[in-house]
């Protein structure tokens, strides 16, 4: 049999396999009362004041699936703006990719997210292979992730995989360094916000992409609606054969004679995604919904000095949310309310074992989740903000004969405090707390983890020009069930781990000025956070990680983000991190402290230039940028004898507006110097490579 004719054998018996296994195991039902009954009383309480009344803001906390104003945009190289406070948290260091950012030919979210300050991307090859994000030392699972108003992170292992974001859909991405107030989650180091292109009156877009190395793209949304209701349909399909050329040193980095440049192997993937969302205006407020399904299918091509050639792998997802915000007519409180899910199974099908002792190994994981939040305005300036929240969380994992199944039922309360003392000053105090209770391998424990979490902030305008903000926050995360159980061969599970805690504080400046054609900004932000217990991971054997507590640990850090426009032709922006993640533990025995997988230094220039229109072409403008993001080496094992080294990445893109924005031509080179880079545990890293798409709306 012709080697192709067997490759597509293999590939069509894994997507059967898959296939197989659908529907995926939802977590056990949790009773919907509280989201429910909250709903209830509100509606009973506006029953007796007297009637419905026209759509209003509930509070100074948005509800969850609202598109809010814009915090801090500091990365939008063709609309650069000076820096203005979040509106989830006017008190937090905030910065927001725009969509522009977002839209460049064959850029994927965790490629734009490079240039955002504090936070360090993680990738495992091309835009569509495994990508996580991390805030300020913090890691990936300690950073939640929210589309528009889910948090992603589920319980397998506690990542969210940035390659399943379509940049198409997403409008912007808010980056919260600090933990904002209304989130149900404080992370340690912050937490990322996408949110997505919500529907209004009727209109399409049809999106063509294609690039080096088989990558292709078809995307296309439809939205529909009017005043009081709208709903939108997005559909792609992407694609890619991932065989790009890499300098693979056999293991031997300081001895160039064994060197040789291959073509990555057996990394092909085909992808599939379908979102839908809608608004609806009610009486007295407003109902949201957003529905996902993904389904990929991929080759798992493992290290680079041992590659898998035959082993397959498959990601099928199911989100779903449903949000409203009711507020009283003429009663100063209202309430918001969310109930969503989340479904993922991973399938990984190893027929030769070149990635480990199984075979066939697949990881369900599943919650469901309510939130109801009651909040009352006692004056124009002050916001209470009462809630409560419920979630169920499953695991699974199968290894051929072999299953492990755990769950997780969490309950949660919290207070939030939000006042602006006046135009020149704000505050925020938000303390929650949390009963973890988790079955597996023995009999339960209830409330096995009760921790609490609490932020206080503050912003003052010390000056027109100038504003000054600080934060002091506790932070707790109970580890994953992946991180206790493991979730594969490569990534192991630790059943020793305890709940990581941490101390963080943060004070920064902000300014802006404009002296007649020339916008300028600039943000200075310090940071510290002092953690006990916190969970790393550490290579054990050769491509196997697995999660530990590391007995203490300080990371000091500094930001950057200056930049602004020359004549609405010029935008500059410069991004930087300064990073000390420090080893305290009392008994460690090792002469090197940094915290694995974290680089000291990572910088972000980027240059923009725009022609002015051209009528007779119909060109609305065209834009010429470079970007170039560094990153400094990282130790990849606690004892620091494994360096992966420094990488940097130049790119050139080229876009042009026609027809009043109707359509939009893109042209990008990535990795121009074509410099050889690697990332995780010798994962390689695409080289040069060029992109194109066409974006038709109407």
């Amino acid at each position: 049999m012709p080697a192709r004719e067997r490759e597509r054998g293999e590939r069509r018996r894994c997507y059967r396999r898959s296939r197989s296994r659908w529907p995926l195991h939802l977590p056990p039902k949790v009773p919907l009362n509280l989201t429910f009954g909250a709903v209830l009383a509100l509606h009973v309480l506006r029953a007796g004041t007297g009637g419905a009344a026209e759509p209003a803001s509930v509070g100074a906390a948005p509800d969850a699936l609202a598109a809010p104003a814009e915090p801090i945009e500091v990365l939008a190289l063709d609309d650069a703006h000076p820096p203005i406070a979040a509106p989830r948290d006017r008190t937090a260091a905030a910065f927001t990719l725009r969509r522009e950012a977002l839209e460049g030919a064959g850029r994927s979210v965790a490629e734009a997210l490079r240039y955002v300050p504090g936070v360090e991307v993680t990738r495992s090859g091309s835009g569509a292979d495994l990508a996580t994000a991390s805030l300020r030392g913090a890691s990936s699972a300690e950073t939640p992730v929210y589309l528009a108003g889910i948090r992603l992170n589920d319980d397998v292992t506690g990542n969210v995989d940035l390659s399943t974001l379509p940049a198409f859909l997403i409008d912007r991405v808010e980056v919260y360094c600090d933990a904002p107030a209304g989130a149900d989650r404080l992370g340690i180091g912050g937490a990322l916000f996408f949110e997505p292109r919500l529907p209004s009156g009727t209109s399409g877009r049809v999106l063509l992409g294609a690039g080096s190395f088989g990558a292709r793209e078809l995307g296309a949304f439809v939205g529909v609606g009017a005043e009081k209701a709208s709903a939108g349909l997005f559909v792609r399909h992407g694609a890619g054969d991932g065989d790009f050329p890499f300098l693979d040193d056999g293991g031997t980095r300081f001895d160039a004679k064994d060197d040789v440049v291959r073509r990555r192997a057996n990394a092909w993937h085909q992808e599939l995604d379908v979102w839908t969302l809608g608004r609806v205006r009610v009486p007295g407020g407003e109902l949201k919904m957003i529905a996902n399904a993904t389904s990929r299918d991929a080759g798992a091509p493992g290290l680079q000095l041992i590659a898998a050639e035959r082993a397959q792998s498959s990601l099928r997802r199911l989100v779903g949310g449903l949000a409203g915000s009711h507020a009283m007519n003429g009663a100063p409180f209202g309430v918001e309310w969310q109930l969503d899910g989340l479904a993922t199974r991973y399938g990984l099908d190893d027929p030769s074992r070149e990635l480990g002792p199984a075979r066939d190994t697949f990881v369900d994981g599943g919650r469901l989740r309510e939130r109801a939040i009651l909040w009352a305005h006692p004056t124009e300036s002050l916001s209470v903000g009462l809630g409560a929240s419920q979630e169920s969380e499953r695991i699974s994992v199968t290894r051929d004969a072999d299953e492990l199944s755990a769950r997780r039922h969490l309950v949660r309360g919290e207070a939030q405090l939000l006042a602006q003392l006046d135009t020149r000053a704000d505050a925020s105090l938000v303390v929650a707390g949390e009963c973890h209770t988790t079955w597996a391998r023995g009999p339960s424990e209830a409330c096995g983890a009760a921790p609490w979490t609490g932020k206080l902030g503050a912003r003052v305008r010390l000056l027109p020009f100038l504003d000054a903000r600080a934060n002091l926050g506790r932070y707790v995360r109970v580890p994953t069930l992946g991180e206790f159980y493991g979730v594969s061969a490569t990534a192991q599970g630790n059943d020793a781990l305890v709940p990581e805690r941490g101390i963080a504080f943060d004070v920064g400046l902000a300014a802006k000025g404009r002296v007649d054609s020339l916008r300028g900004y600039v943000e200075l932000v310090g940071f510290a956070r002092d953690a006990s217990e916190l969970v790393a991971f550490r290579r054990t054997s050769f491509g196997v990680v697995r999660p530990y507590n590391v007995g203490a640990a300080r990371i000091l850090g500094l930001e950057l983000a200056m930049g602004g426009t020359f004549a609405e032709r010029v935008d500059a922006a410069f991004t930087a991190t300064l990073l000390e993640p420090r080893d305290r533990s009392v008994y460690r025995s090792l002469a090197n402290d940094l915290v694995p997988f974290h680089s000291r230094a990572t910088l972000g220039p980027m240059l923009a230039v725009h022609s002015p229109p051209w009528r007779t072409l119909a060109l609305d403008r065209a834009s010429l940028s470079a970007r170039y993001a560094y990153r400094s080496e990282r130790v990849a094992d606690p004892a620091g004898l494994i360096v992966i080294p420094s990488q940097g990445s130049l790119e050139l893109e080229l876009v042009a507006r026609v027809a009043h924005d109707r359509a939009v031509v893109r042209g990008r080179m990535a990795t121009v110097l074509d410099a050889p880079a690697l990332d995780l545990v010798g994962f390689p890293l695409p080289g040069r490579s060029v992109h194109g798409n066409l974006e038709v709306a109407w």
